[in-house]
């Protein structure tokens, strides 16, 4: 008798016909020699060489069985005898650009193994290095053929496979590229379509919610394949004409990278994600930043050229919205016209009856009793928050007030209570309530009290989510609270959403400004004081163009007066910053001279 018990390698069957059986571990399987315990299935296409190679090898040892796919069946047989458990490695020989090939892929990994749980779409291919209007259509069509087309057709037959199959659901992760952000020289139709796969990954992320189908894309930048070797062969021209010779990584790092998220529950989705050398040229960072200092005038003025109605209205939402009602639509990265709010959430009437959240005072850092008091008045607003935003609110038509959101702002101690509260802002949402400025403000400062800056950042920076609009006041906190202590990188998201947002340009606004080329000066990279010695001159220009006087006062004040401290402490760190590395530094002296006095 075969019991669950068993070690795989005891279960042996001779030929014949056995039915699937089912059991707490997954699906036994047979093949006409020995029957195994199925673990996850994975598809990975291109996996005859390079990043789809390395990503079976490390499925396997994470004990997936995997389904290779690619062109060269001899290179498909070399990547099965170097997996942990060849046996648990089918080959299917064909073309991601054949809808023919990726039909029978997806039908014979169901066969094979009755279901499918990842799908790492892999392939792809680069053009001849030529400027654009050298290039043949023939080459630019083959690059959207497998890296455009191919993605479409295999994501399009997973999603099939993940809704039809039970459990529901499964996880979709696109090979990306930085050159989704940044184009290369002379390569643009592997940009175009690497751009195209950005928003492929966007849509299915979408349109995939309702049925447990996650969708992640992994940018990567210089991981050794035989299609990255040939092109970081020799010395690669950057975007400013400069030969550099790049740094790369090992195919592997992005293979456990994938193999990590492939792991992951499918409640949690991973969007994008980049993994590159940390000492490759920073070109998705600088055009960040230069967009970042653009005038506002520029934007503004280009806008009623280009505005297009948001992408997911259907014409019964286009109805709705000119009779005023609140915007439905769900998506990821349209932008609302300029008249409306940001993303056309209208606000929602409030109700004359509204519920009183307000609690008990308690002191703000408290222990003993006080302490209990506190966490029991903090569940009270969380229960009562979720009875009223839930499928079936409480009868009686009342309303939970708005400034419930502050009392739990305060009443919250800890980083996990904090995200607990943030949690609950898509319902909020979904109830088509909306947030007022305050509450952003609040939030922010609340995060940076709490030491999780991060968190207000996730949530703003998925408003298609949370809902929450960024304002400037707790953009110029958030960023106070990142700028020294915490990555980069985190900076520059930050500032790259001012302009998401229709916030001021970093450019025009002191407070900001000055942060951020202290975040840039603190960075230990190269790349970072490239950057700010980027943005030197336009904090001197807002300098020189700022009213002054300014008393730097050592206690605590309003608001604006904490913003400005931060100003006048983060322009000391600058001043010290410009002396170290020998630039010219007298006229913030001058200005610090003439401008500042002590309170």
């Amino acid at each position: 008798m075969i019991t669950w018990h068993h070690a795989r390698e005891d279960l042996s069957i001779h030929k014949g016909v056995w039915p699937p059986i089912t059991g707490p571990t997954g699906l036994l399987r047979r093949t006409t020699t020995r029957v195994f315990i199925m673990s996850k299935v994975a598809i990975i296409t291109g996996a005859s060489s390079g990043i789809g190679r390395a990503t079976a090898f490390s499925l396997s040892r994470d004990g997936w069985s995997i389904v290779l796919f690619a062109r060269r069946l001899e290179k498909l047989q070399e990547t099965q005898k170097m997996c942990e458990d060849p046996f648990k490695c089918f080959i299917v020989q064909g073309d991601v650009s054949s809808e023919e090939d990726v039909l029978r892929l997806f039908r014979e990994t169901v066969e094979h193994f009755g279901r499918l749980d990842l799908l790492f779409n892999n392939a792809g291919v680069l053009p001849p290095e030529l400027p654009i209007e050298d290039l043949p259509l023939s080459a630019f069509q083959n690059v959207v053929n497998i890296n455009l087309t191919g993605v479409f057709l295999c994501t399009r037959e997973a999603i099939k496979v993940f809704k039809s199959q039970s459990p529901q659901g499964g996880r979709i992760i696109n090979n990306g590229s930085i050159s989704a952000y940044t184009p290369r020289p002379h390569l643009s139709p592997y940009a175009a379509t690497k751009h195209a796969v950005l928003g492929m990954t966007k849509s299915t992320s979408l349109e995939g919610r309702k049925y447990n189908i996650a969708c992640t894309q992994v940018d990567i930048g210089n991981a050794s394949s035989e299609m990255a070797n040939g092109l970081h062969s020799a010395a690669v021209q950057q975007a400013d004409g400069r030969l550099v010779q790049e740094p790369m990584i090992e195919a592997k790092y992005v293979a456990d990278t994938i193999t990590h998220i492939a792991s992951l529950p499918l409640e949690v989705t991973v969007l994008t994600f980049n993994i590159m050398p940390t000492s490759i040229p920073m070109t998705s960072l600088i055009p960040l930043v230069q967009r970042g200092l653009r005038p506002t005038h520029v934007f503004r003025a280009a806008r009623p050229a280009c505005r297009t109605r948001v992408i997911h209205q259907t014409s019964v939402a286009l109805k709705k919205h000119q009779k005023g009602a609140a915007s439905e639509d769900d998506d990821l990265f349209g932008v609302a016209p300029e008249e409306d709010s940001l993303f056309g959430a209208g606000p929602a009437s409030e109700s004359t009856s509204s519920i009183d959240v307000t609690p008990t005072p308690t002191p703000s850092s408290s222990t003993g009793k006080d302490s209990v008091v506190r966490l029991n008045q903090y569940n009270e607003l969380v229960q009562r928050l979720k009875d009223h935003t839930g499928s079936k609110p409480p009868p009686g038509g009342e309303q939970i007030p708005t400034s419930i959101w502050h009392h739990l702002f305060d009443l919250a101690t800890t980083a996990e209570q904090l995200e607990q509260v943030a949690d609950s802002f898509p319902r909020w949402r979904d109830k088509r309530r909306v947030f007022r400025p305050a509450t952003a403000e609040r939030f922010a400062r609340r995060c940076e009290e709490l030491h999780c800056p991060q968190l207000a950042l996730k949530v703003f920076s998925d408003h298609s989510k949370y809902g929450l609009d960024l304002t400037l006041p707790a953009a110029r906190r958030l960023l106070h609270a990142l700028h020294q202590e915490h990555p980069l990188q985190d900076c520059i998201m930050l500032a790259a959403l001012y302009r998401v947002y229709n916030l001021p340009p970093v450019s025009s606004d002191l407070v900001s400004c000055t942060l951020l080329v202290v975040a840039c000066y603190t960075h230990p990279s190269p790349h970072a004081r490239v950057v700010a010695d980027e943005m030197v001159p336009h904090l001197r220009q807002l300098l020189e163009s700022s009213k002054g006087p300014y008393t730097l006062k050592m206690t605590n004040g309003a608001p604006a007066e904490k913003e400005e401290k931060w100003m006048l402490r983060a322009l000391y760190n600058v001043k010290a910053q410009l002396q170290k590395t020998g630039h010219e530094y007298r006229w913030l002296d001058k200005w610090m001279g003439n401008n500042l006095q002590a309170s």
